[in-house]
């Protein structure tokens, strides 16, 4: 799906018949939003998926007000510094939207571990699974163990390639890395000598362990829950790559918004799929969303081979509710409009702090 420049957020576009459905249903309550100090992440590595956490901070925080919640929002500069800010305001919910917490990739699941100890409820799904869902190496474990379909596999935590590979084609990711960082046109790998090289080149830059998994060849698809919503499946259609590019959301496809990979990228929602491969993908989707305990909003992404057979590729809780995202689009497709995407949210979290035990 194009998406617009991270740096010039459209205003949200509101009708009347969404203001007549939604609007006048809402109970308005008290949200905070917060979010990283992405000042810090100018320049640095990986800087437009940092900075593009403001394509969904700004049009949040409009729909809120116009949705009739009072809104605070409030950035992570020290972690007494926003309890105190949370304590002040006194929010009925925190709508999270932090990627990091000063720059550690655990820093998603440090937050809601903290709103978790402090008893405030909030729209993330728990931090036991966002940093389960971090850890590649581990979610595929997870997924094993429950027999869900997952693309063979192997780790390598120090730079060096294992001695028992998967089936090649082979793809190298970062394994403790998300928004598609250390993914790029090279990574899809058919010799050995270029694998070592991969990997090791990889573990210099990221110095963390490397996933190496078999590269499905087939369409992709992406599976969202929005609380005990099924939302419509999306297709990723790569057909107008070059032929020289291998057909895979990378780093350059989700922020590089003037290169191929974005521009020749679409989604189609609902996907092209027939009744039986949507309630395979449906069914190994809720079996993911129990063996990883997610309870929120959350992404699985699918790769389905030449014989049909589904794979779970990603698991991405709290994922991308910008304006431009996919998420957004399935909302539309869904008749919610993102008014609706960001209210249903809020009134889930809601209905589901009130059942939390304590």
């Amino acid at each position: 799906m194009q998406k617009s420049n991270p740096l010039f957020v459209k205003p949200v576009k509101f009708t009347a018949r969404i203001e007549k459905k939604i609007r006048r249903h809402v109970k308005p309550a008290r949200v905070m939003i917060v979010h990283d100090d992405t000042d810090v992440f100018r320049g640095g590595d990986a800087a437009e998926a940092n900075i593009g956490v403001w394509e969904a901070i700004a049009p949040i925080e409009e729909t809120l007000r116009w949705l009739g919640h009072t809104v605070a929002r409030a950035h992570i500069k020290t972690i007494p510094d926003l309890v105190r800010q949370i304590r002040r305001f006194r929010p009925a919910l925190v709508f999270h939207l932090a990627e990091t917490v000063f720059g550690d990739t655990r820093g998603e699941g440090r937050l809601a571990g903290l709103l978790e100890d402090l008893g405030q409820p909030s729209t993330s799904v728990s931090s036991e699974a966002l940093f389960l869902c971090r850890d590649k190496f581990r979610t595929k474990t997870v997924l094993d163990g429950y027999g869900i379909p997952t693309p063979a596999y192997a780790i390598s935590p120090d730079g060096r390639c294992p001695p028992d590979l998967p089936p090649r084609p082979w793809i190298v990711k970062p394994s403790l890395e998300d928004g598609s960082i250390g993914i790029d046109r090279n990574v899809v790998i058919k010799s050995k000598a270029e694998l070592r090289s991969a990997v090791s080149g990889q573990f210099d830059r990221f110095r963390q362990p490397i996933l190496i998994e078999s590269f499905v060849r087939g369409a992709e698809y992406a599976f969202v829950m929005v609380g005990n919503t099924e939302m419509p499946i999306g297709e990723i259609d790569f057909s107008r790559l070059p032929e020289h590019l291998p057909p895979l959301i990378s780093y350059t496809t989700k922020w590089k918004y003037a290169s191929v990979y974005c521009r020749m990228t679409r989604t189609h929602c609902p996907a092209r799929l027939s009744k039986r491969k949507r309630s395979k993908i449906r069914a190994i989707a809720r079996r993911t969303m129990a063996a990883l305990r997610l309870d929120g909003y959350a992404k699985i992404d699918f790769r389905m081979d030449l014989r049909g057979r589904p794979y779970v590729l990603e698991v991405n809780p709290n994922p991308d509710i910008s304006p431009n995202s996919s998420l957004a689009e399935m909302a539309k497709v869904l008749g919610w409009g993102y008014p609706g995407l960001i209210q249903k949210i809020v009134e889930y979290s809601l209905a589901r702090s009130k059942n939390l035990p304590g």
